[in-house]
């Protein structure tokens, strides 16, 4: 930030020169705080119409092209007010909450240094902190050094700072108000801002809301900056509700257990949870229908299912693997990008080309970051075409992008067969919500998948506990009776840690197991 510091500041200080002219002044310094804790510094200086009385060019004595080749943009070049005042008014996005130091130490030094914007998170909401202090002490001092008084143009100080107080009998900085405004944008109600120092506390009409502190610089009180914004989300009650409505259903689900129980006790056999007897019950006197002997009327023809791994090399087997137990799982999971879809590194593959083609010139890293926060749910499809600098209409971007998505040949038949067996289908996926959706609309699994668990609905990604965790509370099954498909080590390992059942998706691979892990090499025909 060595640079762009002097290039802002030089035009603070030519605008104080101004006062050596003028009776008052006021620098309005605004920070937008965007719910993921990006957001944006405003500055607005204003003058009255004494100080453009008395200049022979009011407007061409600020010269502004150094702020813009410091990162700011110039929302209204200096221009006169309908008061007759003098105005300019600048903007810096900050792209994350612990780099707004940086942007706010361009505009005045130390005066902002040590202001900070801290995330917190609780059971049902996000709270943001600003706290630091505002220090004017120093007068005008913060604002000048050697390199800036070099580049001034216009009307410098033409004497010493110490004469032209005493021409003015005032410190040069008393003329100056300063005033910091943080807006919390997501935030609805003035009574979900916690600001006690702050001079008011307002909601605005766009939405959000603004606490202000004011100074004078070179007061010699040091202004308190502490401000707290709730954000609550009805998400995690939802959760609650579903746990709390699946404990009511636990009744029903031990005598289900017990019924089958009984009927293995019964009957002498192993039943799946399709109701048909497996394949190794071994009772002599039962025999196990099959393709050739016939079935009993009403029930469908049931062949043996290998665990992977007992031939000597992975097939295209389209049936999922038996427990570890002998019984087939009550629920296959499915993972989204490399299992139903083709591409396992569709960002890479997909995103970073289709990103280039439309003018995107970030490096693949920055791509993929800027992915995988829309993937944890801190940025929507159209804020990540954006910041990947592509202008176009985002819903155009979104089914031009998806439509490279193609569904793994035999995933839709292998789908079908297991709900015609009675077991379930459920996807866990890391990506953004509104893409996911869309997807599964375009080739038809909204019906025959479900649930679907989405990285950016829960708040984190695979391999995080707390995603098979969502899964296990949205589905209502054991993790020991699901069956989690993946084509990345890294997730079969965290959900084998938690009991689940796995194997890994891949059409490739030249041997039974992997690790811990069985082979699936594909759907079949």
């Amino acid at each position: 930030m060595t640079v762009p510091r002097p290039r802002i500041r030089a035009v603070w200080l030519l605008l104080i020169a101004l006062l050596g002219v003028a009776c008052q002044a006021t620098a309005e310094v605004g920070v937008v705080v965007e719910e993921d804790g990006s957001g944006t510094v405003n500055v607005v200086f204003s003058t009255d119409q004494e100080t453009v009385d008395l200049l022979i060019d009011p407007v061409g004595d600020l010269r502004i092209d150094d702020l813009r080749d410091a990162g700011w943009t110039v929302e209204q070049e200096p221009h006169l007010t309908p008061d007759g005042g003098l105005q300019l008014e600048v903007s810096k996005p900050y792209p994350a909450a612990e780099q707004l130091d940086d942007v706010l130490a361009e505009i005045g030094g130390p005066i902002f240094d040590g202001i900070t914007l801290v995330r917190s998170r609780d059971f049902d909401g996000t709270s943001w902190t600003v706290e630091g202090s505002i220090d004017v002490r120093d007068g005008v001092g913060n604002f000048a050094d050697e390199q800036l008084i070099t580049l001034l143009a216009g009307r410098p100080f033409g004497e010493t700072l110490d004469d032209l107080e005493a021409q003015l009998g005032a410190p040069l900085g008393s003329f100056l108000d300063l005033e910091l405004a943080v807006t919390f944008l997501g935030v609805d109600q003035r009574d979900e801002v916690d600001a006690p120092l702050a001079v008011s506390v307002e909601s605005e009409p766009e939405g959000g809301v603004t606490a202000r502190w004011l100074t004078t610089v070179g007061d010699q009180d040091v202004v308190a900056i502490s401000a707290v914004a709730e954000r609550t989300s009805i998400v995690p009650w939802i959760w609650l509700g579903l746990l709390i409505g699946a404990g009511g259903l636990f009744v029903l689900v031990v005598m289900a257990q017990i019924v089958r129980a009984v009927r293995r006790r019964w009957l002498g056999v192993r039943v799946g949870p399709s109701g048909l007897p497996l394949a190794d019950s071994g009772r002599p006197d039962m025999p196990m229908p099959s393709a050739t002997s016939g079935a009993p009327a009403g029930a469908e023809s049931v062949r043996p299912v290998p665990l992977p791994g007992s031939g000597p090399a992975p097939s295209p087997d389209p049936d999922p693997p038996e427990e570890e137990d002998g019984g087939n799982p009550e629920l296959v999971v499915l993972d989204g990008m490399g299992v139903i879809f083709g591409e396992g590194d569709d960002i890479r593959k997909l995103l970073v080309p289709f990103a280039r083609e439309r003018g995107c010139t970030l490096d693949v890293d920055e791509i993929v970051s800027l992915s995988h926060s829309g993937s944890l749910g801190r940025l929507s499809p159209a804020e990540v075409w954006e910041a990947l600098g592509i202008e176009a209409d985002p819903t155009e971007l979104d089914a031009a992008y998806l439509a490279l998505h193609h569904l793994t040949p035999g995933v839709g038949a292998f789908i079908t067969r297991m709900r015609g067996r009675g077991i379930g289908v459920a996807c866990l996926t890391n990506d953004l919500s509104a893409w996911s959706l869309e997807l599964r609309r375009m080739h038809g699994l909204v019906e025959i998948v479900d649930p679907w668990i989405v990285s950016s609905t829960v708040g984190v990604r695979k391999p995080e506990p707390a995603m098979y965790e969502a899964l296990r509370r949205t589905a209502g099954v054991e993790p020991r009776r699901c069956l989690l498909i993946d084509d990345r080590i890294e997730n079969l390992d965290a959900a084998r840690d938690l009991g689940y059942l796995t194997a890994l998706f891949s059409p490739d691979a030249t041997t039974p197991r992997v690790g811990d892990h069985a082979v699936l090499a594909g759907f079949g025909a």
